[in-house]
């Protein structure tokens, strides 16, 4: 008997409830709690990610309804250990069933001045702006990390946020491709190579469906500072050997051991280039002739490699350069890799450039 009293009486309050604000119990009975599922996205590979699975850092998120600048959530940290937005909000879809767009940063971009909040304008473009440090900063940018832009109506609970990379990854592979001919052996070896002219800060604006104002895919940021430039040293001062003078031994390549993280940025004729300072020892093989060593400077506008005309968002590109110093003026060819752009590949010969007997 008394279960069926507490019952009623229950039920007599919701009742009053109704009674008196029915709007604010009907928000009540519709409301969905906004969750977040965080993974690394489909594009992305274990080369490309130092996350395998679910992201487990913190996040900063922000939510506006659809198409417009009206913050539903608004740049809050959310703590991916407990699940929780760390300023212990609950956040609810809008009760007339308006879409949200949401995004999420890494909150260590922020505090660490890499990222800045994003802006939101009126008609819901997004503007970010980012700024990649210089070489000192580089081993801190495998994080640099943007999710992706998530709209999600009323009727989902669950937020599932998919990581992409806010920036470009540069690689360079430097090879010999032969050491001997009838007469000679040859070796080079690297002594000085920089990306030079980078620019590392700018901003773009993306719409919801991570389409950039260029209108494509593969998106890079329209809106560069152009004063703000760094280079990156990837070698200097070594005498790295792509061989020896042994015609059995195998030629050994110098690879980058750790990638460039860099602003996606449509390259310039007056831009970025490719630095290069190598040695070639020459020996003739019948030894009726004394050993030559030549050092050569070469300096490479990376622009005219067509089939990489930007770093875009999200790709990792990879620059591989190869020398002849069999051949006629010493030939060098270049390359390129681009994961999740296919098996596309461009190249361009150039002339070694000056050379200096030493």
């Amino acid at each position: 008997m008394r279960n069926k009293f507490l019952i009623a009486a229950m039920a007599s309050m919701i009742l009053a409830g109704c009674t008196n604000d029915q709007q604010m119990l009907d928000e009540a009975m519709s409301a969905k709690e906004i969750r977040f599922a965080v993974a690394s996205g489909t594009e992305q590979t274990r080369a490309e990610h130092d996350i395998d699975g679910s992201y487990s850092g913190d996040l900063k998120i922000w939510a506006w309804v659809k198409g417009t600048n009206s913050a539903i959530i608004d740049g809050d940290v959310y703590n991916a250990a407990s699940n929780t937005f760390a300023e212990n909000k609950i956040y609810y879809y809008p009760i007339d069933g308006k879409q949200l767009d949401f995004l999420a940063v890494p909150n260590e971009l922020i505090t660490k001045g890499y990222f800045v909040d994003p802006d939101r304008g009126n008609t819901g473009e997004t503007d970010y702006r980012f700024t990649v440090g210089h070489d000192s900063h580089a081993s801190e940018h495998h994080n640099t990390d943007l999710m992706t832009s998530e709209v999600i109506t009323q009727s989902t609970g669950v937020v599932g946020i998919v990581l992409r990379h806010l920036s470009a990854k540069l690689n360079v592979r430097i090879q010999q491709v032969q050491k001997q001919n009838e007469v000679t052996t040859c070796v080079v070896k690297l002594n000085k190579v920089e990306l030079q002219d980078l620019k590392n800060t700018g901003y773009v604006d993306l719409d919801e469906n991570w389409t950039a104002v260029n209108n494509g895919d593969d998106c890079f940021w329209t809106n560069i500072e152009a004063a703000k430039v760094c280079d990156w040293t990837i070698l200097d001062g070594a005498n790295f050997a792509l061989a020896t003078h042994t015609p059995t031994d195998p030629n050994t390549p110098y690879t980058t051991e750790n990638p460039h993280y860099v602003v996606p940025q449509q390259l310039d004729p007056a831009g970025q280039k490719l630095y290069m300072e190598y040695t070639i020892e020459t020996k003739y093989i019948s030894g009726n002739q004394p050993d030559v060593v030549e050092k050569f400077k070469k300096e490479l506008d990376l622009s005219s490699i067509t089939a990489v005309p930007a770093w875009a968002m999200n790709k990792n590109i990879t620059y591989i350069i190869s020398i002849n110093p069999m051949e006629e003026s010493h030939k060098i060819t270049f390359d390129v890799e681009v994961e999740a752009w296919g098996n596309q590949t461009g190249e361009t010969t150039v002339t070694p450039g000056d050379s200096e007997n030493i």
